[in-house]
């Protein structure tokens, strides 16, 4: 049912189905199998503060964000990349990847961040004419807003890990852990705001900027719809390039910043390492060092003749001592006790010391002299002194120490009770003793006589002291008695659980036919008993060797499966599938070093990692930013927001013939065929220049007899508008209307006739002259008619 795996790296925790991960701080980091309830949720979570990473079989794969807004978030956590149970179809917000690269359909490079390089149009394209177009302008304003968005991002990001807390000055003589924050900057965020700057000051000359920070540019200026003149090309270019290198110069500091305030192995802070020799803390003047490790616990050492020499250290492989053994040299204790190994004291600092022997001289007269007050009242000094002390240790381990527990037993509860009863015998006799030696001390010149003065005989003086010297011992040793009952004793057995210092934690099954073992040699061992209660034989199933490798017998490992009741195999851990992740809906989530990250629904690919290692999706959504639900095209389902692309054909993959859209470069064409090279134009729709012009818009209507015939032409150029047909002998009939005030409208047709036809009335109309044409006649009116 329960399995828990710790060493000094954190915590694998099961219980059951629930798995769980805790790091070398007790922090909970991550949660496997069943990860949730209501509804149960079976899959893989890892989070911090800021992140969530999810993939269960409900959610799918989910990768959340902390949220202070409990209105749209409740439970805290907001979505940034996920994909969709329903289809698989991949979502994110804010995503920002280093070291991508896009390319277009074709194998255009569009976008790779690795080498700075953006394709926006291609700036060496765009500039090549040293002219910015309407067109190219519109696709430089997307990309300034692309910039100022991440220009924000980068200045949150920064402005994180600017001051590092590594650099906090510490107040080492505080009694609790206090500093005050550092003032240290470790990069400056100027150079990618002057660059970001001097960019759109640069570019306001072609582009009305309203505002560069929030950035705010007017697209309906009249800038926006002229053609500009770029003087220096390289100067444009060089603008843009500027910033990209600072941004990634920011990056980068920002990585060596967080790589400045983490802790990394085998590097010094202060004269202190960290690595696989464990803590190493060496003092300034190279003389003293501490070392804290498996090996040795903590030893403190001197350096003596050019080597280090242990001063305090636990024994291990000493032929000297046994292993385990604390020995120290040049040793300076206070309130130091010794015991032999049978428990007899040799040295308490902290015993009662008196000697009757002075007490029965000074009383064998029944008369106590000024001289011998004085040796008595240095001796009442000194036990009054131990006894406060003991006093109050008494009261404190029967007070607070005792109540601060969660659950005691008989055994503690009766020594509790032993130790307040001899801290009242202790009060008792110290009372009493005080009360019969207050005559004594009343006048330290004048002699007093024990049966005159004191009413008192030798024996009830003896007693007294000796009274209150038992009650003293008696409490120390029930105090003793109480600490050793208040705490754990190597080497004792508690309900078949043993601690010692030769092999850790020792666990054994009540039957004897199990054992775990937990110490700093195996880690964790595991063993069974291949014998019998009365001559065991064990044998290791689980443990880990010298080397710190984990072995396991008698348990699957090649495949892990985590299953859930209705769903089967939830999750399989595989040695050549990786990650296989099962959902309630035919979902399917595979991460393995073949295919990355693969998720297929109902056995249909949705994203995955094709073997040419290029990133793939079907069914892609790229969602608004907005609220509210997705809204999708009624027909297809489909919906795309903010899309910039190089080319762009809506076409069935099927090979068969299909008319469709084709949109590429300046041009939108309507095409019939199957995406072929040879596919029919039927439809033209594009830009183009006569003799260096200005570009104008032109549209050509069908696919022609294939020697300029059978077209027609529709086009604007800056002489007027011109509609026109060419037959398929080549003559023209045509439409034209001219900027010009002489033939402002003219009509013509080649080698053809001119009909004007209308069944109730034709009208020409110039001024105050008319010629009209019916059914019944024909009209004109005029000032003058002249027939010639």
């Amino acid at each position: 049912m329960n399995l828990a795996l710790e060493d000094e790296d954190g915590v694998l925790k099961f219980q059951g189905s629930k798995g769980e991960i805790f790091d070398r701080n007790g922090r909970l980091v991550m949660k496997l199998g069943l990860v949730d309830e209501n509804p149960d949720k079976f899959g893989l979570w890892s989070f911090n503060d800021i992140t969530r990473v999810k993939i269960d079989q409900i959610e799918g794969f989910v990768i959340d964000r902390k949220s202070n807004d409990t209105v749209k978030h409740p439970d805290g956590w907001e979505k940034i990349l996920w994909a969709d149970p329903k289809d698989g179809t991949l979502y994110s917000h804010d995503l920002v990847a280093k070291n991508i690269k896009i390319v277009n359909n074709v194998g255009d490079l569009i976008l790779d961040a690795e080498n700075n390089y953006l394709n926006i149009g291609d700036f060496d394209n765009i500039v090549m004419d040293n002219k910015l177009t309407s067109m190219e302008k519109m696709q430089i304003i997307t990309e300034l807003y692309k910039i100022n968005s991440g220009y924000h991002r980068m200045l949150e990001q920064a402005a994180e890990y600017q001051r590092s807390q590594r650099d906090d000055i510490f107040d080492m003589e505080a009694q609790f852990l206090s500093k005050t924050p550092s003032t240290i900057d470790l990069y400056s965020t100027q150079p990618l705001t002057d660059a970001y700057f001097a960019l759109l000051t640069y570019i306001s000359q072609y582009i009305d900027v309203v505002s560069p920070d929030p950035l705010n540019i007017n697209i309906n200026s009249p800038k926006t719809d002229q053609t500009s003149e770029i003087p220096d090309r390289a100067e444009f270019i060089l603008k843009f390039k500027t910033y990209y290198d600072e941004e990634k110069n920011l990056r980068n500091k920002i990585e060596d910043a967080q790589f400045y305030s983490g802790l990394n192995m085998g590097q010094f802070y202060n004269n202190v390492v960290i690595g696989q020799y464990g803590f190493i803390a060496l003092r300034s003047d190279g003389k003293y060092r501490s070392v804290l490790n498996a090996t040795n616990g903590l030893a403190l050492q001197k350096w003596e003749k050019n080597k280090w020499v242990n001063k305090v250290y636990a024994s291990i492989g000493n032929s000297s001592y046994e292993d385990g053994t604390l020995i120290a040299e040049d040793l300076v204790a206070k309130r130091l006790c010794i015991e032999t190994k049978l428990g007899d004291v040799l040295l308490d600092a902290d015993a009662l010391n008196f000697d009757f022997t002075v007490l029965d001289s000074i009383i064998l007269d029944d008369v106590i002299m000024s001289m011998e007050k004085i040796t008595l009242a240095n001796q009442y000094k000194s036990i009054t002194k131990q006894y406060v002390t003991l006093k109050e240790q008494i009261n404190r381990y029967t007070t607070t120490i005792y109540n601060d527990r969660d659950s005691s037993y008989y055994g503690l509860d009766d020594a509790k009770n032993q130790l307040v009863g001899a801290g009242n015998e202790l009060n008792n006799t110290y009372n009493s003793l005080t009360t019969y030696m207050t005559p004594v001390f009343a006048n330290m010149n004048v002699t007093t006589h024990i049966v005159n003065d004191l009413h008192s005989t030798r024996q009830i003086f003896h007693q007294k002291w000796e009274d209150f010297y038992k009650a003293y011992e008696g409490a120390r040793a029930k105090l003793a008695d109480f600490l050793e009952k208040s705490s754990l004793q190597l080497g004792r057995n508690y309900n078949n659980t043993v601690i010692d210092a030769e092999n850790g934690v020792v666990v054994t099954r009540g039957n004897y036919m199990n054992k775990t073992t937990l110490n700093a040699t195996y880690g964790i061992k595991i063993e069974r008993n291949d014998g019998t209660a009365q001559s065991p034989s064990w044998y290791k199933v689980f443990y880990a060797d010298k080397d710190g490798n984990l072995f396991a017998e008698d348990m699957s490992t090649k495949r892990l499966r985590i299953l859930d009741a209705e769903l089967g195999e939830a999750i399989i851990f595989d040695s050549i599938e990786g990650i296989t992740i099962n959902g309630r809906h035919g979902e399917q989530i595979r991460l393995n070093a073949n295919e990355g990250i693969a998720i297929d629904v109902k056995k249909e690919k949705r994203m995955w990692i094709h073997t040419d290692g290029t990133l793939r999706a079907r069914k892609l959504i790229i969602e608004p930013d907005m609220d509210g639900d997705l809204v999708l095209d009624e027909e297809t389902d489909g919906y795309i927001s903010d899309l910039l692309v190089n080319s762009l054909k809506a076409v069935k993959k099927d090979n068969e013939a299909h008319d469709y859209v084709y949109i590429r470069d300046n041009f939108v064409k309507l095409n019939t065929g199957t995406s072929a090279k040879s596919d029919i134009t039927k439809f033209k729709l594009h830009l183009t220049k006569e003799d260096d012009q200005f570009s104008y818009p032109e549209m050509i209507w069908g696919q022609g007899n294939g020697v300029g015939g059978n077209l027609g032409v529709i086009k604007k150029t800056s002489n007027g508008f011109f509609v026109q047909y060419i037959n398929d002998a080549g003559n023209i009939r045509a439409i034209d209307m001219n900027v010009t005030q002489k033939d402002a409208i003219k009509i013509h047709a080649e080698n053809g006739e001119i009909i004007v036809e209308s069944d109730t009335e034709i009208m020409f109309s110039c001024g105050s002259s008319h010629i009209s044409m019916t059914p019944k006649g024909i009209k004109i009116s005029s000032p003058r008619v002249d027939l010639n």
